[in-house]
């Protein structure tokens, strides 16, 4: 994990996760990539083609424990 995104995800008190868009912190970090030259592929085609929120979401409908 980078430095920067593991002092994002430590600095992420528990409670809180479930209120966190996984597909918009995708969205932001594609398009911040695709505007410095790193990828090609647009913000839209790599969440279609490399996300799979079925996890994440049964994750976040689980009861707080």
């Amino acid at each position: 994990m980078s430095g920067r995104g593991f002092v994002g995800f430590v600095g992420l008190p528990y409670e809180l996760w479930r209120e966190y868009d996984a597909e918009d912190t995708m969205r932001f970090y594609a398009l911040w990539l695709r505007e410095v030259g790193m990828i090609r592929s647009t913000p839209q085609e790599i969440i279609a083609k490399g996300t799979d929120w079925r996890f994440l979401n049964d994750l976040k409908r689980e009861p707080k424990g």
